[in-house]
């Protein structure tokens, strides 16, 4: 299995890239990436950027859910 790496931005140490590898052959995966190869590249960063924060933040109201009972 690959490993998704974080690295900092030498010019602004406060910013990170996240990499992750995503597998073609697992379908949500798959999905992800023919949305991604869909757009312009310019729109690409903030795309997967708002996935990602979007995907968080779903995923906390469910914890936050499931603990309250």
């Amino acid at each position: 299995m690959h490993r998704g790496t974080v690295t900092a931005n030498r010019r602004d140490p406060a910013r990170r890239r996240v990499s992750v590898p995503l597998d073609p052959e697992v379908l949500i995966e798959a999905l992800i990436l023919a949305r991604l190869e869909a757009m312009p590249r310019r729109r690409q960063t903030d795309w997967v950027r708002g996935l990602l924060v979007n995907g968080f933040l779903a995923e906390s109201r469910l914890v936050r859910a499931l603990q309250a009972g």
